[in-house]
């Protein structure tokens, strides 16, 4: 009886481990993405982190192909902490993802070559330039203000 369930767990801990697998692969290579897609951060720094993430892609590849083929020997607390830290690290790559995807949406809005906005200057209809008085300006700076103004 007890081997029934043991069975029947070996499968069911299959699927969890495959199913947590492919969502943590999911997760980092959408975050390998959004890192890429930073052109603003140097490209030694974005390669670092994107070797890192795919050295633990590959480290959790061969650690959930070698947990699969292997018989249990009564060790879940081995199981269960890499199960623990496979969920971490899904969260750590879908946040950075995510926060990577929101900000450069946010900022990518902000360039140079498109104008989102104008601004002018708002002078009273009934306020002239040349009663603007000021000790300080001289005046050809007086005429040249003068003139700009009455251009806008």
């Amino acid at each position: 009886m007890s081997k029934d369930r043991e069975k029947k767990r070996r499968p069911i801990l299959k699927i969890v481990l495959l199913i947590l697998t492919t969502i943590s692969l999911i997760s980092s290579a959408f975050a390998i993405y959004e890192i890429l897609s930073l052109q603003s951060i140097e490209n030694l720094i974005r390669y670092i982190v994107v070797g890192v993430l795919v050295l633990i892609d590959l480290i959790i590849i061969l650690k959930t192909k070698s947990i699969c083929k292997k018989r249990p020997k009564n060790k879940h607390s081995k199981r269960l902490g890499y199960i623990i830290f496979m969920v971490i690290y899904t969260l750590i790559c879908a946040f950075v993802g995510i926060v990577i995807f929101y900000l450069y949406g946010k900022l990518s809005n902000m360039n140079k070559s498109q104008i989102l906005y104008s601004s002018s200057v708002v002078v009273m209809a009934n306020t002239e330039a040349e009663k603007i008085k000021n000790d300080d300006i001289d005046e050809n700076e007086k005429e040249e203000t003068s003139k700009k103004v009455k251009r806008y």
